[in-house]
């Protein structure tokens, strides 16, 4: 929530105004201090949100500044994408339909759009640009969960089992999923 409310304060039109410097300072050196050794910034779950969201707001109060914190908070939502090589649990192959994906942190097995999109943010905030691996490898992700014919893989199902007895079907209607 921190972050939420310092970007909100930063992004003020007009700019943050002087007398609310201490107040940015200090929520700045708050978020500073929740990151762990693993580079990531939280307390206790939902690894990946928090800290995208820190990431924002920490580049918005001073990019250079916390270069370093940043920097090893992007090398943590690095490691939550799914992929060659990814972190913890997080390794798979191309063919995988988790590949690219990025989940919450705490469950190693599922990536969703939600998670995908504060991450990408975060290294789009961070300047890291649209030609970079994990952009490449989320774009494939991000195909694979739009229900699109184009968007389909030669040699892989089209129907897959779901929960609870339930066939998925991949049809043409634009919409997507979740995870």
């Amino acid at each position: 929530v921190t972050a939420l409310v310092l970007t909100a304060f930063l992004e003020k039109p007009g700019g943050l105004p002087e007398g609310d410097r201490a107040l940015a300072d200090g929520a700045a050196a708050w978020i500073l201090s929740l990151q762990k050794r693993d580079g990531g910034i939280y307390e206790d779950g939902n690894g990946n949100y928090t800290t995208s969201l820190a990431v924002q707001a920490l580049i918005l109060h001073g990019k250079e500044r916390h270069r370093d914190a940043v920097d090893r908070a992007l090398s943590f939502l690095r490691r939550m994408q799914f992929c060659e090589d990814g972190g913890a649990g997080r390794v798979v192959e191309k063919g995988d339909l988790r590949y690219g994906g990025m989940g919450y942190g705490s469950d190693p097995t599922q990536p969703d759009l939600s998670n995908t999109q504060f991450a990408l943010e975060s290294l789009r905030a961070a300047g890291v640009p649209g030609t970079d691996p994990a952009f490449r490898r989320a774009l494939v992700f991000l195909q694979r969960t739009q229900n699109r014919k184009e968007n389909e893989t030669e040699g892989e199902p089209t129907e897959k089992p779901g929960e609870k007895g339930k066939v998925l079907v991949r049809s043409s209607d634009g919409g997507a999923g979740y995870r």
